[in-house]
């Protein structure tokens, strides 16, 4: 990094404090993330007791009330620049259906497609899984 204008001439050894984080520094998404969390913080959210980094909205905005969701997003949109990408169809490999009655449905579906074809098993036969269902993802 060359110094900036009006620094100290002469010396090359000097160092320049940097009041932010660089793009591509390592620091750099750490940085992102401290001032993602303190913006909806102060917003009244806070941050899952299970995983501190995960967030009650991990970006998607959703509510049952769209003065809230037009609040929201003015906020964050007055810090941060957004873009409102319409319905949520899929997030993080999970797929979202929207339901007539107002549900949502959560599936992937896709995922294990793509993974059964990766794995050229399309045609392998089902079989019955034991598993332990979890409602709430703070256990």
């Amino acid at each position: 990094m060359t110094q900036p204008y009006g620094f100290v001439e002469g010396d090359a050894s000097l160092v320049c404090k940097l009041h932010k984080a660089l793009y591509g520094l390592k620091q750099a998404p750490r940085a992102w993330f401290q001032r993602l969390q303190s913006a909806l913080c102060n917003m009244g959210f806070h941050s899952a007791k299970c995983d501190t980094f995960l967030l009650p909205l991990h970006i998607p905005v959703t509510s049952n009330s769209s003065s809230s969701i037009n609040d929201m997003v003015s906020n964050l949109n007055s810090q941060f620049p957004l873009e409102d990408l319409g319905d949520l169809n899929y997030f993080l490999g999970i797929q979202v259906a929207h339901t007539t009655s107002g549900a949502i449905t959560l599936t992937q579906t896709k995922y294990i497609h793509d993974i059964l074809r990766k794995a050229n098993m399309q045609n392998a036969k089902p079989m019955k899984t034991p598993m332990f269902m979890v409602r709430d993802p703070t256990q």
